[in-house]
């Protein structure tokens, strides 16, 4: 099966590559940053979840979708929102990419 794994450069990424790669299934990844060395004997597709037309080019192709990427700091959580918009990340931006991404 080909499968587009998301967050590929992630803290879970290379578990779960790993365990989709000795199932047999044909893998590309998708991430904003480059996976970690380990991992560029796959393909790989630089973008962003919140990008439709990054999604679209990633997912040609493709069977599965197994989605990992994710915003790892709620920016709407009222604690944090200052925090986020000092770093230039939107109010919106975990819901944009964890629920709304691909």
């Amino acid at each position: 099966m080909r499968v587009l794994v998301t967050g590929a450069s992630g803290r879970l990424g290379a578990f779960v590559i790993n365990e989709l790669a000795e199932a047999g299934h044909e893998l590309r990844l998708f991430s904003r940053r480059e996976p970690a060395e380990a991992l560029r004997k796959w393909p790989w597709v630089q973008g962003d979840l919140n990008s439709f037309e990054n999604c679209l080019a990633a997912a040609q192709g493709m069977d599965v979708i197994q989605h990992l990427g994710a915003e790892p700091s709620p920016s709407d959580h009222p604690a944090l929102r200052e925090q986020a918009a000092g770093r230039g990340i939107p109010f919106d931006q975990t819901m944009r990419t964890n629920v709304m991404g691909l």
